[in-house]
């Protein structure tokens, strides 16, 4: 992807009083790589296919290879600094044609030799671009946020695992594991998303939480 686009599609992932400040990266054929510093401890980039899990959901794991999609993200200063290099490794194991299985093996032998940061707090990421692709099936996905929630399941969420008939819901919660801990999946329209920074803060203080938006409850 040209470098100028890449620049423009990251920062659309997040609102511009945000993304305006942060760091963009932008994939190169080693990884990804620095294109303008920032200095609100934000980082945006474009998510390939190979960030899609390699564990829960199994029907992810088919998107790793997917050259069509394109994910914009805007990790928090936490998240940039515990959950990004995740990513990051996953990316460079995909250019190195790693599969499904190996990246997962790979991911799991980094967090056993320290080599990724251990996930100790709840931390999350914008993913409001209008303009993201996140494959067949998905396609240009609604407005959401990716809540990184160590050590959370579906059960402290009030979730049932994620079904095919989740991704034509506006809202839905659900916890995917992945070694270093489980994020939680938060579709929801960009309407409902401003209401639900007040259940981010809730959970990152490990309180229980419910936000309500004109689509009805999202937690």
């Amino acid at each position: 992807m040209p470098r100028d686009p890449e620049i423009a599609l990251a920062r659309s992932a997040a609102p511009a009083n945000i993304s305006d400040r942060a760091t963009i990266k932008v994939l190169t054929r080693s990884g990804y790589e620095v294109a303008y510093k920032g200095d609100n401890g934000f980082v945006c980039m474009v998510m390939r296919s190979w960030a899609a899990p390699t564990y829960t959901p199994t029907q992810f794991r088919d998107l790793v290879y997917d050259a069509t999609v394109r994910a914009p993200i805007c990790f928090d200063p936490s998240a940039s600094r515990t959950v990004m290099p995740y990513y990051e490794l996953r990316s460079k194991l995909g250019l190195e044609r790693k599969t499904p299985n190996q990246i997962g093996e790979a991911i799991q032998a980094a967090y056993a030799k320290g080599e990724l940061p251990r996930r100790d707090a709840v931390s999350f990421a914008y993913m409001w671009s209008a303009d993201q692709n996140l494959g067949p099936g998905i396609g240009h996905w609604h407005p959401h946020m990716m809540i990184f929630a160590p050590y959370y399941d579906n059960s402290m969420v009030g979730r049932q695992p994620l079904t095919t008939s989740d991704r034509r819901r506006w809202n839905s919660i659900y916890c995917c594991r992945d070694p270093g801990g489980s994020y939680v999946g938060y579709q929801s329209p960009a309407q409902v998303v401003l209401e639900s920074l007040k259940c981010l803060r809730s959970l990152a203080s490990n309180t229980n939480c419910s936000a309500r938006g004109r689509y009805g409850n999202t937690v």
